[in-house]
């Protein structure tokens, strides 16, 4: 049964080597996981309450076992580092 997930990140405009490096691998790995980026949206203004990232991302995975697949690979753990330098704020979420 296919989820949806949402990344909810802030960029560190101090980083751009970082951001680099981490989508160049993220955007190997998606496709042999068969995830799919649907939208990504930078968050504007607030209706209410205040901002806590600057950035939100849905992604299409086939299923949870996909996207946890991913997380555990080698590739991804190497990544890690430069992933946390890269974002202020990094979460990821499934959607119900």
């Amino acid at each position: 049964m296919s989820i949806t997930m949402a990344g909810h990140v802030t960029i560190n405009e101090d980083q751009p080597r970082a951001l680099a490096a981490y989508l160049e691998v993220i955007e190997e790995l998606l496709p042999r996981f068969d995830i799919k980026v649907l939208h990504r949206h930078k968050l504007e203004r607030e209706c209410g309450g205040e901002t806590l990232v600057e950035m939100v991302v849905i992604f299409d995975c086939p299923d949870r076992f996909a996207a946890e697949a991913l997380f555990a690979t080698p590739e991804y753990q190497a990544i890690i580092p430069q992933r946390d330098l890269a974002f202020s704020t990094f979460a990821l979420q499934t959607i119900a």
